[in-house]
């Protein structure tokens, strides 16, 4: 191998290391109000929809779309419930701190509610 691109691979692993160290990889972001059901649901509906990309024939195609289809209304139909379920609790629990008179937890809830999370963001390791 010629040196300019040794070098250039030992450079790239090595800045490659450094910012796994100090960065770390991007976390998944998971919504809270999903349910464990409704997370087996999109699991089986990614399964048909693997499925149906790796059939050949017309006819399989057409009844993977099929059963995708109806995994699909499910899937949404489960999680519109679990974020209706959520929105409801929250509203109570602000319902009753509201009573018990402790506003900053109202206040956090509401900003929760409203969908203004600013988040200040984790810093950077200091390595």
């Amino acid at each position: 191998m010629d040196p300019v691109g040794c070098s250039w691979n030992r450079f790239k692993e090595s800045y490659a290391d450094a910012a796994k160290k100090a960065v770390g990889f991007k976390k998944k972001k998971t919504k809270k109000w999903l349910s464990a059901e409704t997370w087996a649901r999109i699991e089986a509906r990614r399964k048909v929809k693997e499925k149906m990309l790796n059939t050949k024939s017309s006819r399989q195609i057409e009844r993977t779309q099929q059963e995708y289809k109806i995994k699909d209304r499910e899937v949404k139909r489960s999680a519109r419930q679990n974020k209706r379920n959520f929105i409801k609790k929250l509203a109570s629990e602000a319902e009753e701190t509201e009573e018990e008179k402790e506003f900053y937890t109202v206040y956090k809830i509401t900003k929760q509610l409203c969908g203004n999370n600013s988040s200040n963001g984790m810093p950077v390791k200091d390595n």
